[in-house]
């Protein structure tokens, strides 16, 4: 809508690392009532303490950038998505005041470096929250939803349609292919899912799913919709219990960016900033949130940040084999835009094998190492020859694995391993007929 400038919401400047914005959303009797607000200035040092109030992050598709309305805030309007609009109808209260964060209203999206600024905050703003709701959307099926029918199991609701079209339903909604959901999941301790007017705890539908009285348990993925979904929770759990000790070592975000690579996002730059937040403390001091730079020089700091630290070129094995990449980009670098799925480990930083390489060259676009000398290639086997280990999370079963070996073409790179790995061989043969997996060649 057209707003004359005295009638535009203007946002006021923040200086200092530590202050934000909130949302005070007040409460509505009526759905569809039109939103009011207020826009407060506090510290994340002060909500971080404050055992009274807490405020409510929210996680939320933008959706069509083109789709817009706009909000009330102080008796100033400010342009919002409808998306936004939709959701703060939603989860507002019915009595009482909100103290809600969006990235939609607290971050000053025609600000550089607003945000800059508020973004590098993200992890701590989802952290300090009191909780986090997952909104996906109003209930827009008319069978009702998956969340509405997990409600309707406590509240005895009726709900018609098949469990299993609702479960589908709710696993390919948008939210789950953004990239900064996984950031937005992981950091707070109390998060809730919510469609239309339904809200439940994040761990009740996960357990509801995977081993409740789910008609598709989830124990063996069938659709890249569930893998996904198993993904996101595992890197979750392996989040919260790493806090502290940093299980991951030096590798954590490229972990990260290897499993989210192809998310959707609008600005490919947030494919490695929306995950800063839950990368290790070395790739937050050293890879600013910058968005005034270009995708090339954003994603090949990250590369030579690890590098530097680390002395390991296991990132080469997350580089795409795509035709044409994307323009400018370094050879070495690789695109997480593009969703493709490594088959090689990320190795272990600190391994011995890697401790002589060193960067000898450190210009834009070029990285020059020197290392020693550890063998020589005397075989290749094509990549689609090979399994694949580990995927989305989802490691094979034996079935896989002997499916696998007693194809035609597996024999013959199992003879080339074993033909240079002799007590390797001697070892795989023994696990084998202990297994009765399957006939080894001779």
């Amino acid at each position: 809508m057209d707003l004359s400038a005295s009638d535009k919401y203007e946002y006021q400047t923040i200086a200092d690392s530590d202050t934000i914005r909130l949302i005070l959303l007040q409460p509505s009797q009526e759905p569809s009532a039109p939103l009011q607000c207020s826009v407060i200035h506090t510290t994340l040092s002060e909500r971080a303490h404050d055992i009274i109030e807490g405020y409510v992050a929210l996680s939320y598709v933008w959706g069509n950038p083109m789709d817009r309305t706009s909000i009330s805030i102080d008796g100033k309007h400010l342009d919002i998505t409808t998306s936004l609009d939709n959701a703060f109808k939603h989860v507002r209260d019915k009595r009482r005041v909100l103290q809600i964060w969006a990235d939609g209203i607290c971050v000053d999206q025609t600000s550089v470096f607003d945000r800059n600024s508020q973004v590098a905050r993200m992890g701590p703003i989802y952290s300090t929250a009191r909780h986090t709701i997952i909104f996906l959307g109003k209930d827009s099926n008319e069978n009702g939803s998956f969340i509405a029918f997990l409600s309707s199991r406590k509240t005895r609701l009726s709900i018609s349609g098949s469990i299993d079209d609702l479960l589908r339903d709710f696993l390919d909604g948008p939210w789950f292919g953004r990239v900064w959901v996984l950031q937005e999941l992981v950091l707070n301790v109390d998060r809730w899912v919510q469609i239309g007017r339904h809200r439940m705890r994040w761990d009740d539908v996960y357990q509801y799913i995977t081993k409740g009285d789910s008609p598709r348990k989830l124990y063996q993925p069938r659709t890249a919709q569930e893998e996904r979904f198993v993904a996101m929770n595992a890197l979750r759990k392996d989040h919260t219990s790493s806090a502290g000790d940093n299980a991951y070592g030096p590798s954590r975000l490229l972990e990260v960016l290897s499993k989210r690579r192809g998310c959707g996002a609008t600005n490919p730059r947030d494919m490695v900033f929306a995950h800063l937040g839950i990368a290790e403390k070395w790739a937050c001091s050293n890879i600013p949130v910058e968005y005034g730079r270009t995708i090339e020089e954003v994603y090949e700091g990250v590369i030579k940040s690890f590098f530097k630290r680390t002395g390991n070129l296991c990132f080469l094995a997350q580089f795409e084999n795509i035709n044409p990449r994307r323009t400018g980009f370094p050879s070495w670098v690789p695109d997480w835009t593009v969703p493709f799925y490594h088959r090689m480990p990320l190795g272990d930083p600190k391994s011995d094998s890697q401790r002589d390489i060193s960067v000898v060259i450190d210009t834009p676009g070029i990285l020059a190492v020197k290392g020693f000398l550890c063998g020589k290639v005397v075989a290749l086997i094509k990549s689609t020859s090979l399994p694949v280990v580990g995927y989305m999370g989802i490691e094979p079963s034996y079935a896989d694995i002997v499916q696998w070996m007693n194809k035609s073409g597996s024999r013959e790179i199992l003879r080339t391993l074993v033909n240079l790995h002799a007590t390797s061989y001697q070892m795989v043969k023994k696990i084998s007929n202990s297994k009765q997996m399957c006939s080894l060649p001779s």
